[in-house]
């Protein structure tokens, strides 16, 4: 691979994870105000602006870092959206609340989905190239969208996964899943990274993550 072509790949990551990673932090702004929090538009994070979103560690960093390491899977985060769920839940219920937990998952999904029919769509009416550049492009933007999809729903604070869990089960009268994301908050990133490091579950869900890839290239 050429100089050239390096360099052309990192954008196309660099990309693909600001898009991904900024994306849902909006649309969990979005989901806030249209359940009831306005938090996100009073500290003024409702902006296509990425400088209000980049986190320099979360968003540029890991992700080169990963790229330069060669790794299977490639990974970032915004500036987390600042919302307040008591709000929501006064105004619009639990249920409110799970709908803005789940958004973020929701929204890197669907970019994945419009990718896939896109990409089905340009190929069958050849107005894209089967070995172009601009098919590699579509394709990283559905790995990472699926690949930071799949790691949020992992069940750890501060992770989607947990929040998702932990309103489900009040919805259920159960709380359980609230105590487990209190209690164990505090060593959510501990665990996150013992996760991603640990072989085991590292393999298991990039194995996953594959699935879900091949899944939506089938669609």
């Amino acid at each position: 691979m050429s100089l050239l072509e390096i360099i052309i790949f990192i954008t196309f990551y660099m990309i693909a994870v600001s898009f991904a990673t900024i994306g849902r932090e909006i649309f969990f702004g979005l989901m806030a105000l249209r359940y009831g929090d306005e938090t996100p538009r009073i500290v003024q994070r409702i902006t296509l602006n990425p400088l209000k979103h980049i986190d320099i560690f979360g968003t540029i960093i890991i992700p080169l870092t990963l790229i330069f390491m060669g790794a299977t899977f490639m990974f970032g985060y915004a500036k987390p959206m600042p919302i307040n769920f008591l709000n929501i839940q006064e105004k619009t219920g639990l249920k409110g609340c799970l709908y803005v937990a789940l958004a973020g998952t929701f929204f890197n999904i669907l970019v994945a989905f419009t990718i896939v029919a896109t990409l089905k769509l340009g190929l069958q009416y050849h107005l894209i190239q089967e070995k172009g550049l601009f098919l590699q492009f579509l394709l990283i933007i559905i790995s990472i969208n699926i690949t930071i999809a799949i790691f949020n729903l992992i069940p750890i604070p501060p992770l989607d996964g947990a929040k998702i869990l932990g309103y489900l089960g009040l919805l259920f009268h159960s709380t359980i899943f609230v105590r487990w994301y209190n209690n164990f908050e505090k060593y959510g990133i501990i665990l996150i990274i013992f996760i991603v490091l640990f072989p085991p579950t590292r393999d298991s869900i990039l194995r996953i993550i594959e699935l879900v890839i091949i899944l939506f290239l089938k669609l």
